[in-house]
């Protein structure tokens, strides 16, 4: 998980500082930024080192992958850095990223959008449930 402060070291009082007043120093936030690129390269490749894993086991064609997050990251837009009270889209709008066993016969009809199969949040939990049980259909 990527988290801050993204290095043990940060100047806390600087964010501790932005976070009472919103005033930012954009030195601290492009410090934060290539943080935060440095931190989010790391977890591609730990995921890339995962889905290795499952591969050489011979696994990963019967896997369930599901890649999210909870909350999106501020990294200077709108004046702010990390995440709050905020309604902004770099917040709102977050990752879901699934990759179904090769035995299920997916359906996409509840998409959005045929290019990205941007999924409905009005469909996770059936397909949750259905995955759960072990369905060939969603």
């Amino acid at each position: 998980e990527m988290h801050e402060p993204y290095l043990v070291n940060d100047n806390l009082s600087v964010l501790s500082e932005h976070l009472k007043t919103g005033n930012l120093d954009q030195g601290f936030a492009t410090k934060w930024r290539i943080r935060y690129d440095t931190q989010a390269k790391y977890l591609v490749h730990k995921l890339s080192s995962l889905l290795h894993v499952l591969e050489s086991h011979d696994i990963f064609d019967n896997s369930l992958i599901v890649v999210t997050s909870d909350h999106g990251q501020l990294l200077g837009e709108h004046g702010r850095i990390g995440h709050g009270n905020f309604l902004y889209d770099e917040l709102l709008r977050v990752p879901l990223l699934i990759k179904y066993p090769s035995f299920m016969d997916v359906h996409t009809s509840n998409c959005i959008d045929d290019e990205w199969k941007w999924i409905s949040l009005n469909s996770l939990k059936s397909l949750t449930v259905n995955i759960a049980m072990n369905k060939k259909g969603v």
